[in-house]
């Protein structure tokens, strides 16, 4: 179990190398999962397929997964320097960034505090606080079924709280620990997706961050940046998001005001789409690492003929 001792913080992380059948240039991919999730997100995403652009890194940001759970230490700004501590006891000097939801949130810091390190971004379904500073669940998808199961469980599906989708995770894990059928059920008819943590353990160990470290402070506490600053942030960017998701605002701001970013919408799928559906996730993902890709790669892509996507 490969283990990253930095400053402050012990990281879990896994490194898939690169492919055999390399670019000439292959190039380093860092992918970093949001709140209550792991780097095994990044398999259920199917990470292994990046591997084919360079060495793909993914790592447990501090008190999740398997990483260490300091009591403090829990803003995007500290999280992004964990990041650049990361990638100097790797030795990377420059990534992809490929990130989901918070994940997003360290990656575009990460972005504008060290340029030079980063040669892309794919962010998806990533919410900006400074943009929404609220996420509630969409009235539609509450039909009688759902808010029948949702009181019997003991789940509000009032987003209102101050601190929105953190105290919403705290439920559904509270849930998992005490019913995981019924946590289940609930899940699938919200999300069409089964599962939030992977395991017990995992709802076990979300519960405790917010109990005994200073996630929710920390986080509350911090504007990491705004939306001007998205304008200096020039590298390619490719921003995916649900259709169905409640990030889409955020998503199509950072579209709008980075640079050199596209927006892709994908239909009938919502927050967690890359481990629904992760072939949604991957053909657009591998499409834009291919084209931003040197010259002489894109055209060894397309000898390789089908199943490059």
């Amino acid at each position: 179990m490969p283990i990253a001792q930095l400053p402050g913080v012990a990281l879990h992380y896994l490194h898939i190398p690169a492919s055999r059948r390399k670019f000439s240039n292959p190039s380093d991919i860092v992918m970093i999962h949001g709140l209550a999730a792991s780097s095994a997100f990044w398999y259920g995403a199917g990470a292994e397929r990046l591997s084919r652009f360079g060495s793909v890194t993914m790592y447990d940001l501090r008190g999740h997964g398997r990483s260490e759970m300091p009591l403090e230490g829990y803003s995007v700004s500290q999280m992004a320097l964990d990041l650049e501590c990361l990638m100097d006891e790797r030795g990377i000097k420059a990534a992809h960034l490929v990130a989901h939801s918070f994940g997003g949130m360290i990656a575009l810091l990460f972005a504008l505090r060290q340029p030079e390190r980063v040669l892309s971004l794919v962010l998806a379904d990533v919410r900006v606080r400074a943009i929404q500073p609220e996420i509630r669940v969409r009235r539609n998808k509450i039909t009688k079924r759902l808010q029948a199961l949702s009181e019997q469980l003991g789940i509000s599906l009032d987003m209102d709280h101050p601190m929105d989708g953190i105290n919403y995770l705290e439920q559904i894990a509270r849930i998992q620990l005490q019913n995981p059928a019924g946590a289940r059920k609930f899940l699938q008819q919200l999300y069409g997706r089964p599962i939030q943590f992977y395991g017990r353990r995992a709802a076990r160990r979300w519960i405790n961050l917010l109990e005994q470290a200073t996630l929710l402070t920390d986080i509350q506490a911090e504007e990491a940046f705004t939306r001007k600053d998205f304008r200096n942030i020039t590298q390619p960017t490719l921003v995916l998001v649900g259709g169905k998701s409640s990030t889409l605002p955020s998503c199509r701001a950072i579209a709008n005001a980075c640079p050199n970013a596209r927006l892709k919408v994908i239909p009938a799928v919502g927050h967690f789409f890359p481990v629904s559906r992760p072939e949604l996730f991957l053909r657009p993902t591998l499409r834009f690492l291919r084209h931003i890709s040197a010259p002489e790669d894109r055209m060894a892509s397309r000898r390789a003929g089908p199943g490059t996507m």
